[in-house]
C-alpha cells in the first residue's frame, strides 16, 4: 500500500483541532484493477476531511471509475466525513462510476444506519465483497 500524498507531495496526515488536540488520519491507496481502495486509519471529522476530498478528487481525475473506501480503522466519523463520501457518490455516479465503503460492526457502521446513508451508498463488510461488485460493475459499463 502506498502513503496518499497530498497534490503538492508532501504526507497529508495530521491537523490540530481547536482544542489544540492532534487529530490524524492515515490515507493508504491500493489499486486493484479498475478500482482504487483508500484505507482510512484515525479519525475523518471537520479537521481531517480535507486530504480525503483530495485523495477522492485525484482518483477521479485519474479516471478510476471504482472507488472503495475502507473505513474499518477509523476511530471516529462526523457529519463533515459524510458529506464527503456524499457528494463523492453522487459525482461518482453522474459519471458512470461507483463509491463504496467497507464498515465493520462499530461506531462508524452505526453513522452510517442511523443516518441513513447506507442505503445511498453500498456499504459492505469486506473488501472481497467490495471488489467483486466493482469488477461487475465494470463489466457492464459500456
Amino acid at each position: 500500500m502506498d502513503e496518499y500524498r497530498g497534490r503538492n507531495g508532501a504526507p497529508r496526515l495530521r491537523h490540530r483541532t481547536r482544542s489544540g488536540t492532534l487529530a490524524e488520519l492515515a490515507i493508504a491507496r491500493e489499486d486493484h484493477g479498475s478500482a482504487a481502495v483508500l484505507t482510512l486509519t484515525g479519525e475523518l471529522d471537520i479537521t481531517t476531511g480535507a486530504p480525503l476530498r483530495d485523495a477522492l478528487h485525484d482518483l477521479a481525475e485519474e479516471g478510476v471509475a471504482h472507488h472503495v473506501v475502507d473505513l474499518r480503522q477509523l476511530r471516529f466519523l462526523d457529519s463533515t466525513g459524510l458529506g464527503i463520501l456524499v457528494g463523492h457518490h453522487k459525482r461518482l455516479a453522474e459519471h458512470g462510476g461507483t463509491l463504496q465503503v467497507i464498515t465493520g460492526p462499530g461506531l462508524v457502521g452505526g453513522v452510517f444506519r442511523l443516518t441513513g446513508v447506507d442505503q445511498l451508498i453500498p456499504v459492505r463488510d469486506s473488501l472481497a465483497a467490495c471488489l467483486a461488485a466493482a469488477n461487475g460493475a465494470a463489466d457492464s459499463t459500456p
